[in-house]
């Protein structure tokens, strides 16, 4: 913009334009912590027109049991004025007109005008942060989890449970492949859920394998009215719902869903997006523990070959040479030294016999293979 362009607009004008338009709620207090002005932005924020704001003390925003601390911020920041981020290292929460708290990020700035000092906070909502904040944390507890070795069955819980926290629902499920192609309800959260849990699906046709085939997620306007949803899930009356792929790679572990009541607001793309980084994090991290899972596995199975080949090669057949030896020595002897060798020829033969059974029950083997070796007579 050129000198001639500004000079055009009063200051006044131009820095009070500003002002409104900025997205952030703008609130300025005096010393006493009263609000003596505020920008547009604070009734989308917290409800309030600013004209009703203003000689209100700033506690009217702040939840009651943080008023005492931030008495104290005020005072300080009015000591030692400079900007910078509220309360660095803290939770900060603001207090809509509804009462209902939230969690809030806030910049200050001293300003000063005619020798009186006042304080500028800026407030920008910060609950998709501390969802972030969440979501990460949550991830970083089920992987760990995961790769300490802990039961899917275990964390499958877990999953649904921090899922409706962090997305505001008030119903989760969780659907994983079965045997015979179908999919089951394996995990479920929220009040009534319950009869969710076992439900079976059919792995071709219905909601929840399209979303696996896809990969794509669904938002659902209306879970009581949509088609093929279980009768179980419409007898809950649910209403907005997001049906999430629970991928890693090309693999299809599974479906996140999501539900909330009627009334509540419908997924926009910001709860898309979140609950697909949230499905798609929690989908690597079992990917990686089953493929952690299995590197162990073949780790102690070639462990146990190796002692089964051992005991094959090497002590059986030393064992056996053994009793050939005896066998050998039995025609050089006569009278009791007969019977002592036959006897420790039987004796080394139930020895062969019993250690090769017990190559057999090695857990590297196949169950068929350990079956059929434990019916076959000795």
């Amino acid at each position: 913009m050129s000198d001639a362009a500004v000079g055009d607009h009063q200051p006044g004008h131009l820095l009070g334009a500003i002002f409104s338009a900025t997205p952030d709620a703008v609130v300025v207090i005096d010393a006493s912590g009263t609000i003596v002005l505020s920008n547009p932005a604070v009734t989308e924020l917290f409800g309030y027109f600013p004209e009703e704001l203003i000689g209100e003390p700033i506690e009217v925003l702040i939840p009651s049991s943080r008023h005492a601390a931030h008495a104290n911020h005020v005072r300080g920041f009015f000591e030692a004025p400079r900007s910078r981020q509220m309360g660095e290292g803290l939770d900060l929460a603001g207090r809509h007109r509804d009462g209902s708290e939230f969690a809030v990020e806030v910049s200050l700035t001293p300003v000063e005008v005619r020798g009186i000092r006042f304080a500028a906070a800026f407030v920008r909502d910060g609950r998709e942060r501390r969802r972030e904040l969440d979501r990460a944390s949550v991830v970083n507890d089920i992987t760990q989890r995961i790769l300490a070795g802990d039961d899917p069955t275990e964390i499958l819980p877990l999953v649904a449970r921090h899922a409706r926290q962090l997305s505001r629902a008030q119903a989760v499920w969780v659907v994983t492949p079965s045997a015979g192609g179908e999919l089951t309800i394996s995990s479920v959260d929220g009040p009534g859920t319950e009869v969710l849990r076992g439900v079976a699906l059919s792995g071709e046709t219905s909601r929840s394998a399209e979303v696996m085939r896809t990969g794509e997620s669904e938002v659902i306007d209306d879970l009581s009215r949509a088609a093929n949803v279980p009768s179980e899930v419409v007898a809950l009356d649910l209403g907005p719902g997001l049906y999430v792929p629970l991928v890693a790679d090309a693999r299809r572990l599974g479906t996140l869903v999501l539900g909330r009541i009627h009334g509540e607001p419908q997924f926009e793309r910001i709860d898309v997006a979140f609950a697909e980084v949230f499905a798609s994090a929690i989908a690597s991290a079992i990917e990686s523990g089953e493929v952690r899972a299995e590197l162990e596995r073949l780790g102690t199975a070639s462990d146990r070959e190796r002692i089964a080949f051992d005991l094959h090669d090497t002590v059986i057949q030393h064992l056996f040479a053994i009793g050939m030896s005896l066998q050998a020595a039995r025609t050089t002897v006569s009278g009791r030294g007969v019977e002592r060798i036959d006897a420790a020829v039987g004796d080394l033969d139930d020895v062969i016999r019993e250690i090769r059974n017990t190559i057999f029950r090695l857990p590297s083997r196949s169950e068929s293979a350990r079956g059929l070796r434990d019916e076959t007579p000795a």
